[in-house]
């Protein structure tokens, strides 16, 4: 048996529901400084935590590399962004996940202006490093040619990369946080140029 490599190009056209500019709302703002930060909650896929990308820990942290909280459960843009009915059908997400306090955290089925306190709570938000977000080309590995502490101290190969959730397919991009590091999903082709990720700035939201 050998290694083998399968390429795939897809081509999709996704329908938003009409909404305003996206914001960064107050529960937004909390919420991931309270991840990212306060808590310096890893990267769900790759492990890099703010404090190593502030740290330098390793020479292979991409430029304008940054801790970024991705929607998980319901995507922002199709929630109407606090106005209008938005494409979420509210009914299925609360029975799917009652673990959540919605009575308690100010969601009102009724008012989407309160849609924020499930969108943008940590519950719903899901901690990744900006290449891990938003790469769509294969991104250095941040240990790449170093030993993984936290995977059995296994080394990942210097062609190790990552891409973003954006991106990749949804099963092989899951597979960058359970894969042994010597077998990495996705390498970084050589002579690459080193890849920025830019930073993904939103508006905050202005409450008057």
């Amino acid at each position: 048996m050998t290694e083998h490599v399968m390429k795939q190009t897809d081509q999709v056209s996704t329908w938003y529901p009409p909404h305003p500019p996206r914001v960064e709302t107050d529960v937004y703002v909390r919420s991931h400084r309270s991840m990212t930060v306060d808590q310096n909650l890893p990267c769900w896929a790759c492990g890099i935590t703010h404090a190593d990308i502030i740290g330098k820990t390793t020479p292979n942290i991409a430029p304008g590399l940054a801790m970024e909280t991705h929607h998980f459960w319901a995507e922002d843009a199709f929630t109407g962004e606090g106005q209008g009915d938005g494409g979420i059908f509210w009914p299925r997400v609360m029975a799917d996940h009652p673990a959540f306090d919605w009575a308690g955290s100010g969601f009102v089925l009724a008012d989407p202006a309160t849609w924020k306190y499930f969108v943008d709570s940590p519950f719903n938000l899901q901690v990744l490093c900006s290449a891990c977000h938003r790469a769509a080309k294969s991104v250095p590995h941040w240990l790449a040619g170093l030993p993984d502490p936290k995977r059995g101290g296994l080394v990942w190969p210097v062609d190790a990369g990552v891409i973003g959730i954006h991106h990749a397919s949804y099963p092989e991009y899951r597979d960058q946080r359970h894969n042994r590091p010597d077998v990495p999903p996705f390498r970084v082709p050589a002579g690459q140029p080193v890849i920025v990720v830019p930073p993904h700035i939103l508006i905050p939201q202005v409450t008057l």
